[in-house]
C-alpha cells in the first residue's frame, strides 16, 4: 500500500473510531490527531479501540505496523474560532500534548484525573 493510502486509511479508521465514542476531531498534525470526546470514558474506549484497528491495518504488510502514541488528559480548555475552524487551547491542551509525547509506540498514557474518572475505572476493570 503506498503511503498516501496508508495514511488515508489511517485517518478514515481514527474518525470512525472517535465519532463511534461520540467524539470530534479537533485538527490534524501530520499523521497525528487531536480529538475531544465528552467524557473520559469515551476518549479511553477510542484509543483501545484504536490500538486494535490500527494493528489490523497493518496485517499483511511487509514494513513495520502503523505504531501509535496516545496520549489522554481531561479538564476545561478555551475554544476559539481560527481561520473559520474551531481549535482548543489552554492547560488542558498542553498536558495532552505532554502526555502523548510521553507515550511510547502503542501505548496509551493518560494522567491520574483520566484513570481515576469512575466509569474510566470499571472500562480499565473489564480489560484486565
Amino acid at each position: 500500500m503506498a503511503a498516501y493510502d496508508l495514511v488515508h486509511a489511517h485517518f478514515d479508521v481514527l474518525a470512525q473510531i472517535i465519532a463511534a465514542q461520540g467524539g470530534a476531531i479537533v485538527k490534524t498534525i501530520g499523521d497525528a490527531v487531536m480529538a475531544t470526546f465528552p467524557t473520559p470514558r469515551r476518549a479511553v474506549a477510542a484509543a483501545l479501540a484504536t490500538r486494535v484497528a490500527m494493528r489490523k491495518l497493518s496485517e499483511g504488510r511487509t514494513s513495520d505496523e502503523l505504531l501509535l502514541k496516545i496520549g489522554i488528559h481531561e479538564g476545561p480548555c478555551l475554544a476559539v474560532m481560527l481561520n473559520d475552524r474551531q481549535d482548543y487551547f489552554g492547560h488542558t491542551v498542553n498536558v495532552t500534548a505532554r502526555v502523548q509525547h510521553l507515550a511510547t509506540a502503542r501505548a496509551i498514557f493518560a494522567t491520574r484525573s483520566v484513570v481515576e474518572d469512575p466509569e474510566t475505572s470499571i472500562l480499565l476493570q473489564k480489560i484486565n
